[in-house]
């Protein structure tokens, strides 16, 4: 009878060992994702800073600003 149960424990330990790889491999496509991510926000504020110096020097001001982000919201 060891035998029964031996055999169920390594298949037990297989079963173990696929789900920690599929969750290492899960882990590090999501570590990419966060650093893709993380990069277009750096670009997307880098925009967001020339706009509003653009938006400055044509006149605009602050409250403007935020009114229409209001507006917008």
């Amino acid at each position: 009878m060891s035998w029964i149960r031996d055999t169920f424990q390594e298949y037990q330990i297989g079963r173990a060992r696929s789900v920690a790889n599929q969750t290492r491999v899960k882990s590090y496509a999501n570590a990419s994702d966060i650093g893709h991510t993380d990069k277009k926000i750096d670009k997307l504020v880098l925009i967001t800073q020339a706009i509003w110096a653009l938006l400055e020097e044509s006149g605009i001001s602050e409250s403007q600003l935020q009114r229409k982000i209001t507006e917008t919201c």
